[in-house]
């Protein structure tokens, strides 16, 4: 017992340290997963918004009858991750919905179901337009109605259209090409091969990308 208890003291010590270690360790790890995500999320709201930049410069040559707008097909040829964008010139009962493909032709089911998803979701366009009257614009993505036709994801924001009028713009976009084009080379960025890190869809075992 003599021998024994010095020993068993030791290794108790040992253990509670070494398991004190572990948590400093699993804070850090967390604490750096967090600005991870935050650096990557950051990233991506200012592309988004650069895409709104640029869309809001060239509005008002919308609509157009000849094909896509110019600045619609600039931001189609450099951004494979945009599939579609719809604009929706009032908020009144009847609106005109003018659907911009990177791919023409529009499919007209397409455009029905814009008219109908935003119809459905009327109460969350109220909400972005009372931001837009108070001097903010926020994105949202479109909850109501929408059920991701081609894995495309609807995001959402209000646009100054003729006085009095606001435009609902949306952007319709492929989550896995917007990783595979623009996260992925975010994600590569911060790994600096410290990191294994993947992108999932929800639902789905298979990684979108693998970064390493």
């Amino acid at each position: 017992m003599v021998f024994l208890l010095p020993a068993l003291f030791f290794s108790v010590y040992e253990i509670s340290s070494l398991n004190k270690d572990e948590k400093i360790i699993q804070e850090i790890y967390e604490k750096q997963l967090e600005a991870i995500l935050f650096s990557v999320n950051q990233y991506c709201d200012d592309v988004v918004n650069s895409w709104i930049s640029k869309l809001e410069t060239g509005m008002e040559a919308l609509p157009s009858e000849t094909g896509n707008p110019p600045v619609i097909e600039n931001l189609f040829s450099l951004n494979a991750a945009l599939a579609y964008v719809f604009v929706i010139d009032t908020l009144k009962e009847v609106a005109t919905t003018g659907v911009y493909a990177s791919h023409p032709p529009i499919d007209e089911h397409l455009r029905i179901k814009i008219d109908s998803a935003c119809t459905l979701g009327r109460a969350q366009i109220q909400k972005l337009v009372s931001y837009k009257k108070d001097g903010f614009r926020k994105v949202d993505v479109l909850r109501y109605g929408w059920s991701e036709p081609d894995n495309l994801q609807c995001l959402l924001f209000i646009s100054d259209g003729e006085a009095p009028h606001l435009r609902i713009v949306g952007l319709l976009i492929d989550p896995e090409a917007f990783v595979q084009d623009l996260v992925g080379p975010r994600l590569q960025v911060i790994a600096k091969d410290q990191f294994i890190l993947s992108a999932f869809r929800k639902n789905a075992r298979a990684p979108i990308q693998v970064i390493s």
